[in-house]
């Protein structure tokens, strides 16, 4: 199954393959340019992230630019005030900083579809994956995933 690169953060997912960022499930709607800044902040949560390099990585040609694309995702994402910040901070003269907690979130079996792939069933040799959505209805309720995080790398 390919990798669809998915952020969980706060009451929203961010799908970066399809260009797309959910808030409780709603997609919520994102000039591109601001979903880049958004994609680069959740890629480096709690990083400072230099003005300068964002205006280079998201290839915007000002710091005002950039300034206006993070005012727009500040109140898209319903961000507080000043002192009140639960995802981007900013370190005056320097740049930006994603707070929020961040989650990878590597296998999502939501649809229909997923979840026949994943479906769990008995077999000879103990339990193992079987695309039959059949199967699902023989396992125990408490075996049955809604989502599976798988999480890989080093620390």
């Amino acid at each position: 199954m390919p990798d669809r690169e998915l952020y969980d953060f706060g009451q929203f997912r961010l799908d970066v393959k399809d260009r797309q960022l959910f808030r409780d499930g709603q997609p919520v709607h994102l000039e591109p340019k601001v979903f880049d800044v958004l994609v680069v902040f959740v890629r480096n949560p709690d990083q400072l992230l230099k003005k300068e390099q964002l205006i280079k990585e998201i290839d915007v040609n000002s710091e005002a630019v950039l300034t206006r694309h993070v005012s727009v995702l500040r109140k898209t994402l319903g961000d507080g005030l000043l002192n009140q910040r639960k995802y981007i901070k900013t370190d005056w003269n320097a740049g930006y900083r994603f707070v929020a907690r961040v989650q990878r979130v590597a296998f999502d079996i939501s649809s229909d579809e997923e979840a026949r792939v994943a479906t769990v069933s008995t077999g000879e040799l103990g339990i193992g994956l079987k695309p039959s959505s059949a199967s699902l209805s023989e396992t125990p309720s408490w075996f049955r995933p809604k989502r599976l995080i798988l999480l890989t790398g080093t620390l």
